[in-house]
């Protein structure tokens, strides 16, 4: 199952109704903050915390199960835009072969006015 994480992943978000678009790997971002060509928005460049263990990946320990299922919490800057819509593009899942991932749940609390 740890697997299946994902290990860097971008958020996007947008205010307007949302369309598809293929977005840019790593190495083309926008700045965050910045929109792609058809209007979503860099929310930011996340990369997994590091395992208590210390191991290489797709290695992993009880202890790193545990630290994974006790979740984590990452922060946005207070400076980008407010968005409606979000979206969750995987980079590199922590088995690195990329071909899948999974997320058990995603919170999100902010300003609701």
């Amino acid at each position: 199952m740890a697997g299946r994480s994902p290990l860097t992943w971008v958020l996007w978000g947008r205010t307007s109704t949302p369309t598809d678009e293929t977005l840019p790997n790593a190495d083309n971002l926008p700045a965050v903050g910045q929109a792609t060509a058809n209007g979503w928005i860099n929310l930011g460049y996340f990369r997994l915390k590091d395992k208590p263990s210390g191991l290489p990946n797709p290695q992993y320990t009880d202890a790193d199960l545990q630290f994974w299922n006790a979740g984590f919490s990452y922060d946005f800057s207070l400076d980008l835009p407010k968005v409606r819509y979000i979206r969750l593009q995987c980079l590199q899942n922590v088995s690195l072969t990329n071909n899948f991932f999974n997320i058990a749940e995603l919170s999100f609390w902010g300003d609701p006015r």
